[in-house]
């Protein structure tokens, strides 16, 4: 019973929004020509006015969404919301711009800002919900480019920062290399007038050990014949050696005779004197 009185109720509700809209009390708001979705539903979410600038945003035809739920365009994960924006309407409040998403009729979601404001009878009481939405998609997906870019700008940034210190890094340790390539050049400049002393040097001390090569090549020779001139006298004394060596058989063979020959003459000396006793 409690179920046929509340949607009874719910009838008379949207007749009495639909008598409204149709005397004109709405016409201020369901404006046929603007680029706005102007619509008005009942508390319960029964759209009863559709403007053309809802049938541009969300693709359905007045005809296809009168007396239906608003719930045809709210994404299944939004409802809550949709209903707790109702129950605060229902308090009284109204809402400005507020952000959210629905559904249109081919199921592409868009971004949508809300302005919602209940509907009063001529006795104040609250009879329904008007809603002015506007597609911001094209708002949305610029500004989301726009911080993409703009933290891409900050990521740039940020890496010029780097860069401009790694650049001053190296353009100081350039500077470095530059002084201590001074140095080195001061350095190697002198290494080479100390080479050049030294090259000097050598070519003084080359000449010098020429010299001394020369001369000792002059004292080779001289040794040559120094060594020629021994040589030979030491062939000249090995021949006297020699002849000495035959000398001195000689000598030997000539004292071997005469002792020979004084023996000989002993015994003749003996014979002698004994002769001369026999006589």
């Amino acid at each position: 019973m409690k179920k046929k009185e509340a949607s009874t109720t719910q009838k008379q509700d949207f007749d009495r929004l639909v008598e409204y809209e149709k005397d004109g009390t709405l016409s201020s708001l369901i404006v046929e020509s603007s680029d706005l979705a102007i619509k008005a539903k009942t508390l319960e979410g029964i759209i009863t006015s559709w403007n053309k600038g809802a049938e541009k945003i969300y693709g359905y035809k007045s005809k296809e969404v009168i007396g239906k739920h608003i719930g045809i365009m709210i994404p299944p994960n939004l409802m809550d919301e949709m209903n707790d924006l109702t129950k605060q309407i229902i308090k009284g409040k109204s809402f400005q711009h507020f952000g959210t998403k629905r559904k249109r009729k081919d199921g592409v979601l868009i971004d949508v800002s809300l302005s919602m404001s209940p509907i009063k009878d001529e006795d104040g009481k609250i009879i329904g919900i008007a809603t002015l939405d506007r597609d911001i998609t094209e708002e949305i997906t610029a500004n989301k480019e726009l911080l993409f870019q703009a933290k891409e700008k900050g990521e740039r940034a940020k890496e010029l920062v780097i860069a401009n210190k790694e650049l001053a890094f190296q353009n100081e340790e350039k500077e470095k290399r530059a002084a201590e390539l001074i140095i080195a050049d001061k350095e190697l400049a002198f290494q080479d007038r100390e080479k050049g002393k030294r090259a000097d040097e050598l070519v003084i001390a080359n000449k010098e050990l020429v010299f001394q090569n020369e001369e000792k090549g002059k004292r080779a020779d001289e040794l040559g014949i120094a060594n020629k001139e021994l040589q030979f006298q030491n062939e000249e004394k090995g021949k006297r050696a020699d002849e000495l060596i035959i000398a001195n058989k000689e000598l030997i063979f000539q004292n071997e005779e005469k002792e020979k020959r004084a023996d000989e003459l002993g015994i003749a000396n003996k014979e002698l004197l004994f002769q001369n006793q026999e006589k």
